[in-house]
């Protein structure tokens, strides 16, 4: 259910992840519930990988047909959480996650309306061996782990620009850098 680029390669750790986009607007249709979401992220491109560190806009409908925007950060395995930060399509969104040891730093600037989120949190579990830029159809997971992927939002055109990755070695680079492996998802 993800789109956009993964980067990793063996042995080479990530500490940050950054990326600009520009909240889209989505086609809601009254009866229909639908999402989308933007994020970037550290760590979750393995099959096997167990932590994301991840923060995101959504762009949802709701089934009264009404567009219901959002923003959010996730430190998986533990749920999502809903950042108060007012957004609206058309708002410029740079993010960026930082992870050192098991402190996580996430920051969410909305250039548009010049308002920043930024927390720091320490995971239990952290997974830094890649970077990602996604769109994505959420999921909603219940009780006994078993996840379904939504309905995807008709959200027209959406892509994520300004995305760098740094290493632990302080390597920074775009998704085409040759110091890593580039890895494009098709949804």
């Amino acid at each position: 259910n993800w789109a956009g680029y993964a980067v990793h390669r063996g042995g080479v750790r990530f500490k940050s992840v950054t990326g600009v986009w520009h909240v889209p607007t989505p086609t809601c249709t009254a009866g229909q519930s639908t999402y989308s979401s933007i994020w970037v992220g550290l760590g979750g491109y393995s099959e096997t990988s167990n932590a994301l560190e991840q923060i995101g806009s959504e762009a949802d409908c709701n089934a009264s047909g009404k567009a219901v925007l959002s923003v959010w950060y996730e430190l998986v395995p533990a749920a999502s959480r809903t950042i108060r930060m007012q957004v609206q399509p058309g708002d410029t969104l740079k993010a960026t996650v930082t992870v050192v040891g098991h402190q996580v730093t996430l920051s969410l600037r909305n250039l548009t309306r010049h308002r920043l989120f930024a927390k720091r949190l320490r995971a239990s579990s952290i997974d830094v061996s890649s970077a990602e830029w996604i769109l994505e159809t959420p999921s909603v997971c219940h009780a006994n782990n078993v996840c379904q992927v939504l309905p995807l939002a008709d959200f027209g055109n959406a892509w994520v620009t300004a995305a760098t990755a740094t290493t632990t070695r302080g390597i920074k680079g775009t998704i085409a850098r040759r110091a890593w492996d580039t890895t494009k998802i098709t949804l």
